[in-house]
């Protein structure tokens, strides 16, 4: 039955992961006949009258902008942006958003799983703007965040606006007190126990017969 578990979540984790480089896949070689490199902004821009902005990760993975976007930003605003999505980028964002909707599939009744698979993607998206606040004025990454809330972002892609822009807007112009080590040490703890905890429930009675199965082998 462990075994089972373990492989039912496998095979969710695995299914995510072809599909979603599937979509990507597919959605790349469109961007590749009607975008345009920028490569002053190290991005592709594609001729869309609304403001938007996305990342795609994978092995060809880019940062998207549409001309809506840059008509409506200045300069500062397009680099704070970039600075978002290329923070998804380098942290492999995409890998935990997928790996969370997999396992929330897969234990769809635990309560807490099926919280992750809206938490961590938003969770994610506020690590970004800390990251992109460290190099850009967080008011300038405010109103950017508020300038493309509105762009509809593509379903495998990672994107700055959304549902969550105001929340994000909000924390950014009246940021809390960053957390202590002590804080951080717990909430690393808590989100490694998210990730295995559930499997380590699921392998627990393979783990006990073959203990109790060793125990009584001769010396």
């Amino acid at each position: 039955m462990a075994g089972g578990v373990l492989l039912w979540t496998f095979g969710h984790v695995l299914a995510a992961l072809v599909a979603t480089a599937i979509n990507r896949r597919r959605h790349v070689r469109t961007l590749a006949m009607v975008a345009r490199r920028r490569r002053d902004l190290g991005a592709l821009v594609v001729e869309y009258d609304e403001p938007l902005a996305y990342c795609m990760p994978g092995r060809r993975r880019c940062v998207v902008l549409s001309t809506g976007a840059l008509t409506c930003l200045h300069d500062d605003q397009v680099s704070a942006i970039l600075a978002h999505e290329r923070a998804h980028l380098a942290g492999r964002h995409d890998l935990a958003i997928n790996f969370t909707l997999a396992t929330g599939r897969t234990f769809s009744m635990v309560p807490l799983m099926r919280a992750a698979r809206t938490e961590v993607p938003r969770l994610l998206e506020l690590l970004a703007d800390d990251v992109a606040a460290r190099k850009h004025d967080r008011v300038t990454l405010a109103a950017t965040l508020v300038a493309v809330a509105g762009g509809r972002t593509p379903a495998t892609a990672l994107g700055a606006g959304g549902g969550t822009a105001l929340l994000r807007v909000r924390r950014l112009l009246a940021p809390h007190d960053p957390l202590s080590r002590l804080g951080r040490l717990t909430g690393g703890i808590g989100i490694a126990l998210l990730v295995t905890l559930p499997l380590a429930l699921a392998a627990n009675p393979a783990i006990t017969a073959l203990l109790e199965r060793h125990r009584h082998f001769p010396r």
